[in-house]
């Protein structure tokens, strides 16, 4: 597969925001990508695609789950704001939030043939972006997502087998869609410098 299919609701504003520093991107409007390029992914977005390029994101509490799928080399990546919707009322399913989302790329893999149980699983984000888990106040809207996930991808039969989570500051983050590497920079609130970019593999 060397074409990246894009969906969810795409913010225009935060994909111009980041091309300057993370390559450029096609504009919202238009659904594939066929070259190989670096595409962001905006919040309540996920992504499926396969060889021909790399997907970047920024998280704060947000929470990204990437599945890869190693024999086809096809990845999923998400970024949800929320762990569920609040609502009881049927609705269209939404990536914002992390349960929505999860079951969006799994049917979205499940149309290429590809089995959940057969996909590997990595968890990033769940930041707390005000301090607040210092002071022993209740989960905070990070720690709810990245439960969230962990807790519905064992649910769903996919091994997690890499994952950072928590703790203060955002990240950034970049998943090679032909590898399924992911590569992390964490930025803490308390500190002007950054972690050295790492793999995780």
């Amino acid at each position: 597969m060397s074409e990246l299919a894009i969906s969810g609701a795409a913010s225009a504003g935060f994909r111009r925001s980041l091309r300057d520093t993370v390559g450029r991107v096609s504009g919202p409007e238009v659904p594939m990508i066929r070259a190989r390029v670096t595409t962001l992914l905006a919040p309540g977005d996920y992504v499926l695609g396969g060889h021909g390029g790399d997907v970047c994101t920024l998280l704060g509490s947000c929470v990204a789950m990437a599945l890869w799928h190693p024999p086809s080399r096809v990845g999923a990546l998400s970024h949800s704001l929320l762990a569920r919707r609040q609502s009881t009322v049927s609705a269209a399913l939404d990536a914002r939030y992390v349960e929505d989302a999860l079951e969006l790329m799994l049917r979205a893999l499940a149309r290429r043939g590809i089995a959940a149980r057969d996909c590997r699983a990595k968890v990033f984000g769940g930041g707390d972006m005000f301090g607040t888990a210092e002071r022993g106040h209740a989960p905070t809207v990070g720690q709810r997502n990245g439960e969230a996930a962990l807790t519905l991808l064992q649910a769903s039969g996919i091994p997690v087998v890499a994952c950072c989570l928590y703790g203060a500051g955002h990240r950034a983050l970049r998943f090679e869609l032909s590898t399924g590497d992911v590569w992390l920079r964490r930025h803490s609130r308390t500190c002007s410098t950054s972690e050295p970019g790492r793999g995780v593999r």
